[in-house]
């Protein structure tokens, strides 16, 4: 199947943005200036067609020239109006070899491409001719991102030509377009580092969060935020929107789904929600001390409170009775007052959010280094991304999450304790019954998860800054596995 017959899906292809417009509406000069404005900081490859010649009634030039984007490089005669075509347009002469021995020249460079830019794609490409060869050549290469100039009618029949819908399109008439432009850089960078630092968060979750709740370390969970709290510091120091940094917590989650050893679901879900209120306080209070300190603190009193919601969850309100009557046991045996059991809890998770509200600040304190590692830290030996499990697979996997005793260890706590209070036998089944219901579900809902195809479905949701950081994620998590 060729790929105009391709159907427009995301094959993992680059950022796709288009510069889109009616003949003559300024689409070329505005691709010109963008790539004026950022040729200096990123590797910009591609060309540009500038008009020359008369304009015609529609607004197409009588010709149009070639050029290259590099500092001052001179345009070569390309296109000359001619009705005998159809396309109207035939190529000058010698100047596809100018052309192909250019595009040779950047193949043969191994250095990134960060920007590739096509001016334009249009009637000539779709009949077969034109630049087709070599936008597919050029594609091939990997670009981190592409923009397209194109005519407004043929967006569809383009997109269906590079393979892939185009993530971003952009009014040349409008007048914030070019700003557009340069908040779609911006964007794609701050999720190119979220996806680092999701893998990064990935791997110390899938390492030392293995071992510590494995070994159910006494204050794993604290240690764990902590870490966590760090690691979105030093994700969002340098985002122009750092309110992304919490898709640092998402894809960290989606990690924590492979590890090998200890409990899966309830980090998963305490990444998550850490993650979140770290970047609402953010957005509260800015990008200071006080911000920092409250995300932190939030994310440490969701540690401590995790816990008794999750139980609260499979127990319902037998979980408050059966607390209460610890409470009272254990003061008494220790010969102390009974406080208030909404006492005990608050200052369990003032505790924790104190503790992690420091370690977020010393974090925020320690100057940015320039450049990140290259790879995850050397101790991380992950497994290779799977595929999601079937059905059957999946039962199995979460019956075998059950027999784990950082499950059944709680339930039965909770039950005895219930059982103490005088709760009925029909009760205590009640509670076992719904709790099991509720955790098995969950944890078939866990195995189900299909890693590699959540891109493709942000991306159709039209996310595509989250599906970026994603790819860039599972590349580094596999890159550095050992297969």
């Amino acid at each position: 199947m060729t790929a105009a017959g391709k159907q427009v899906i995301d094959h993992g292809g680059p950022l796709l943005i288009a510069i889109v417009g009616e003949t003559g509406s300024g689409k070329s000069s505005l691709a010109a200036r963008f790539v004026g404005e950022i040729s200096a900081e990123l590797r910009v490859v591609g060309w540009l067609q500038p008009s020359q010649g008369d304009r015609l009634g529609n607004g197409a030039a009588s010709a149009y020239g070639w050029q290259h984007i590099e500092v001052d490089a001179t345009p070569i005669d390309y296109l000359h109006r001619d009705e005998s075509c159809q396309p109207p347009y035939r190529e000058a002469d010698g100047a596809a070899q100018v052309m192909d021995a250019w595009v040779q020249a950047q193949i043969a460079d191994p250095r990134p491409i960060d920007l590739l830019v096509l001016d334009e794609i249009g009637g000539i490409e779709l009949a077969g001719g034109g630049h087709r060869e070599r936008l597919q050549r050029l594609l091939a290469r990997h670009p981190a991102a592409v923009l397209v100039v194109v005519n407004s009618r043929r967006v569809q029949e383009v997109s269906r030509l590079m393979g892939q819908r185009f993530d971003v399109t952009i009014d040349a008439t409008q007048p914030d377009a070019l700003q557009r432009l340069r908040d779609v850089l911006i964007a794609r960078r701050d999720f190119e580092r979220v996806g680092w630092f999701g893998a990064l968060a990935g791997a110390i979750e899938v390492g030392a969060g293995s071992v510590v709740h494995g070994a159910k370390v006494p204050l794993g969970g604290l240690g764990m935020a902590t870490t966590q709290a760090a690691v979105l510091t030093r994700a969002a120091q340098p985002m122009v929107d750092r309110s992304r940094v919490a898709w640092v917590a998402v894809l960290s989650a989606a990690i924590k789904s492979l590890s090998p050893a200890g409990q899966r679901l309830r980090p998963m879900l305490a990444i998550v929600m850490q993650g979140w209120l770290y970047a609402r306080a953010l957005q509260l209070f800015g990008w200071n001390v006080v911000g920092v300190m409250s995300g932190g603190f939030l994310m440490g009193v969701w540690a401590g409170s995790q816990g008794l919601l999750t139980q609260w969850l499979l127990f319902g309100d037998a979980l408050t009775t059966a607390l209460q009557t610890l409470n009272v046991e254990a003061t008494r045996m220790l010969g102390l007052p009974t406080p208030r059991l909404s006492v005990v809890i608050a200052t369990w998770l003032a505790l924790h959010g104190g503790v992690v509200a420091i370690g977020t600040a010393l974090a925020w304190r320690r100057p940015l280094q320039a450049t990140l590692g290259k790879g995850l830290p050397g101790w991380f030996v992950p497994l290779s991304v799977p595929q999601r499990r079937r059905w059957g697979g999946a039962l199995l996997h979460a019956f075998r999450d059950m027999l784990r005793p950082t499950f059944w260890v709680p339930l039965l706590l909770i039950i005895a304790a219930l059982a103490w209070a005088g709760q009925s036998r029909e009760s205590l089944i009640w509670v076992a019954l719904r709790a099991l219901l509720i955790a098995w579900t969950m944890f078939v809902l866990v195995q189900r998860l299909d890693l590699p195809a959540v891109p493709s479905k942000l991306r159709a949701l039209g996310m595509w800054g989250p599906a970026i950081a994603w790819r860039r994620a599972l590349a580094r998590f596999d890159a550095d596995s050992p297969s």
